[in-house]
């Protein structure tokens, strides 16, 4: 797996481990790379990638990154709780109901609010720092197993769960929940749990495209949606859209379905589906800053949440041929028109980064010193800002 600068080789044992090791020296050498042997580690049974721990038994949270968060001081102003929430929210899909959890703290970020640190407040830290020392592990997709959907909807959300069995253990591998959207709203309870399932399948489409998967639901919207004598336009739109997918559909009543009905009756901070956490970010170019201090900055920007806060009222426009903003695994995105019925994707780069990604830009060794207009253009190519033009 290569992530900008960086390149991780995972195997079964040892003896496929040397074979990798050597493939991955072999491509390097033949395109004229090297290595910086201080920073490579070899024959690891655990690495830290992206703030996270990553080891045979799945994905968990940075001890590290935890201890700096379980010591955070109450905070004494808006913008600490708006770091506050950058650090935890990076973590949210370790935490069950993290956006409910996290409600009183969100409270003081509306308009025209009052700084008042309650005890709801206090309440609310302590509770996500207790989650954050205890946070489950999140089990690694095999793609030579099948998978199971379990999803369900309620009046204000979708929810579902991405899960596989492990030695006779079902073990998750992702979180997903969105709120309704405008007409949604209005929507039958048929049409709302059939909805989830479109939703979630389509958004775990690389996981489960090709192979037969399990689909569990405590409603049977498929086989109402399948069989409806005079199916709407929507149902249509609908069924032709699953009929990508090789899937069995199963029944389970509401109360075996806990996690994803509870998922779905919480309305998310964030509507983009919670995936694991090696689910990549959209970009294609190396990045001098982490994404983690990425997300905290954008968090602390009263811009950008204002467009994040647009978004979630869904007053963005929903025609996307023009250019419009969107929310993608928590981060803030412009996304643009490609030419090719496609859009590209962005990412809004907050002020206190912006001169580090002009100077990587313009200086990468991988591709000599730039010109002001090879240096917007290679910009473009992945991060956007309101007046970076004129930066450059």
């Amino acid at each position: 797996m290569i992530y900008i600068d960086d390149v991780v080789i995972y195997s079964k044992d040892e003896q496929e481990h040397f074979k990798h090791i050597q493939q991955v020296f072999h491509c390097l050498s033949k395109a004229g790379l090297t290595l910086n042997m201080k920073k490579c580690n070899f024959i690891q049974k655990s690495l830290k990638f992206l703030g996270h721990l990553v080891s045979g038994d799945g994905i968990r949270t940075d001890p590290d990154k935890v201890s700096a968060i379980r010591l955070f001081p109450t905070p004494q102003s808006l913008k600490e709780v708006q770091r506050f929430l950058g650090l935890a929210g990076w973590y949210h899909r370790f935490i069950p109901n993290f956006s409910e959890k996290a409600a009183p703290l969100h409270a003081l970020k509306q308009k025209n609010t009052t700084w008042i640190w309650s005890e709801q407040c206090q309440q609310s830290l302590d509770l996500l720092k207790m989650d954050l020392t205890k946070a489950p592990i999140l089990a690694a997709p095999d793609l030579e197993k099948s998978f199971r959907v379990q999803t369900d909807a309620s009046e204000v959300g979708l929810g579902a769960v991405l899960t596989q069995e492990v030695e006779g253990i079902e073990r998750v591998i992702a979180y997903a929940s969105r709120l309704l959207r405008g007409a949604e709203k209005a929507y039958s309870v048929s049409e709302k749990e059939c909805l989830a399932v479109v939703w979630a399948v389509e958004k775990w489409r690389p996981y489960l495209e090709g192979s037969l998967f399990e689909i569990i639901t405590d409603h049977a919207a498929l086989t109402w949606a399948f069989n409806h004598p005079k199916p709407s336009s929507r149902l249509v739109r609908w069924t032709i859209r699953l009929q990508g997918f090789h899937f069995v559909v199963k029944y389970r009543k509401g109360q075996c379905n806990i996690v994803p009905d509870v998922l779905s009756r919480i309305p998310n901070v964030d509507n983009s589906t919670n995936l694991i956490a090696l689910n990549q970010v959209p970009l294609s170019a190396s990045m001098p800053v982490d994404l983690t201090q990425i997300a905290v900055a954008q968090n602390n920007d009263q811009d950008i949440q204002d467009l994040v806060s647009a978004i979630r009222d869904q007053s963005q426009p929903s025609d996307t041929s023009r250019v419009h903003h969107t929310i993608e695994n928590g981060f803030l995105f412009r996304s643009i028109p490609d030419g090719q019925n496609r859009q590209k994707l962005q990412l809004i780069i907050p002020p206190i980064h912006r001169r580090a990604f002009i100077q990587y830009a313009h200086d990468n060794p991988l591709s000599g010193h730039l010109g002001k207009l090879k240096t917007l253009l290679r910009l473009l190519e992945t991060v956007y800002w309101p007046t970076i033009r004129r930066d450059v």
